[in-house]
């Protein structure tokens, strides 16, 4: 500050400091207002890599092929009934299916990113490159060293 004053004079020396002191505060508040909380991020991280719940089996499930049978009696059309039932029940079947599938894509997602993270040498090289590609926006200051092979 004594060079300042020595330099600016006392008057301008001290309207730069309080100029100087502003931009911390407003750098500093910044920081905070944009940072985020940690337990957001990390909350945001376990979700990304929350792998689904299994499905439990539910005599719930027989609920609507039943319905659907005794709705199809009742109008006096149990052929529409039927088929009401076993459409309800592929649609049972579909759900079921649909969350072991991804379920498993979920586990095998993981496992790749975990394989991803242990890498080094050519295997890092390689995981950088095919993320640069998989998220050609991403501002990963790493996709800038990225050499794409020619013809890519």
């Amino acid at each position: 500050m004594q060079k300042f004053q020595i330099l600016f004079g006392m008057k301008e020396a001290t309207r730069l400091q309080k100029l100087l002191r502003d931009e911390r505060d407003i750098a500093e508040t910044n920081t905070k207002l944009f940072a985020g909380s940690a337990t957001a991020e990390r909350q945001a991280g376990q979700e990304a890599v929350r792998v689904r719940t299994p499905a439990s089996f539910s005599y719930g499930g027989f609920l609507p092929p039943t319905l659907a049978e005794l709705a199809g009696i009742a109008a006096g059309v149990p052929e529409i009934g039927h088929a009401a039932a076993a459409g309800a029940g592929g649609l049972s079947a579909l759900r079921f299916l649909h969350n072991r599938i991804g379920r498993t894509m979920d586990i095998q997602r993981n496992l790749r990113e975990a394989e991803m993270l242990m890498a080094t040498g050519p295997e890092r090289e390689e995981a950088i490159r095919r993320l640069a590609v998989r998220y050609p926006g991403s501002p990963h200051p790493a996709k800038s060293r990225v050499r794409l092979p020619t013809g890519f």
